[in-house]
C-alpha cells in the first residue's frame, strides 16, 4: 500500500536527540517499529501529494515553539508529546483523495512525534531516556511517499522524502 504523509519534523538536532530514543527503544525493548519511521509528526494522508497551496497554508499558520512535555501512549504507538501545541488531527487531505488504512500505520490522531508501534503489549515508557529539555524553534514540514505492508507495517516499510520545508516557530 503507497500513500503520501505530510508531517512535521523537529530541526537535525531535536530529530536526533528523538531518533537516539528511538534506537534505545529498539535495542533495549526489542522493538524494531521504533527504526522504521523517523520521530514525525503526521498532520494528514492522501492518496497524492498536497498543493502547493496546501503547503503554503500550513507553514502560514502560527506554530508556536514548544518543549517536550512526556512520553504518551496511543493504542499500541508511543509518541513525545509537545507542551502547549496546538494538536493537528491526521485527515484524508480533501485535495489528493481517500486513502484506505489496512497497515494500522498512525492512528486517526497522533498528537505528537511518532517513536514506536509496540505492538500493544505492556509497554511503560517509564525507563526511557529523558525526552530533549531543549525549547524547539525550528520544525520541517515535509511530505513522504510511505510503502507499507498490511498488519505488522514496520517490517516491510519504504519511504522517501518529496519535499521539504522549514518552518521557524513564533
Amino acid at each position: 500500500m503507497s500513500f503520501f504523509v505530510t508531517a512535521l519534523l523537529p530541526a537535525p538536532t531535536a530529530e536526533k536527540d528523538l531518533a537516539d530514543i528511538q534506537r534505545h527503544i529498539c535495542e533495549n525493548r526489542a522493538c524494531p517499529s521504533a527504526l522504521a519511521l523517523p520521530p514525525l509528526w503526521p498532520l494528514f494522508r492522501g492518496a497524492a501529494p498536497p498543493s502547493t497551496a496546501r503547503r503554503k497554508a500550513i507553514r502560514g499558520e502560527a506554530w508556536p515553539r514548544f518543549t517536550f512535555s512526556g512520553y504518551r501512549m496511543q493504542g499500541s504507538i508511543l509518541y513525545a508529546a509537545p507542551s502547549a501545541f496546538p494538536v493537528k488531527p491526521l485527515s484524508v487531505d480533501e485535495e489528493s483523495g481517500a486513502v484506505s488504512d489496512t497497515t494500522g500505520l498512525f492512528p486517526s490522531r497522533l498528537p505528537g512525534f511518532y517513536l514506536a508501534d509496540t505492538g500493544g503489549g505492556d509497554f511503560s515508557p517509564e525507563s526511557l531516556p529523558p525526552l530533549p529539555a531543549y525549547t524547539v524553534k525550528v520544525l520541517r514540514l515535509l511530505v513522504m511517499e510511505i510503502n507499507a505492508a498490511p498488519e505488522l507495517w514496520w517490517k516491510a516499510v519504504a519511504w522517501k522524502t518529496i519535499s521539504e520545508e522549514w518552518i521557524k516557530l513564533k
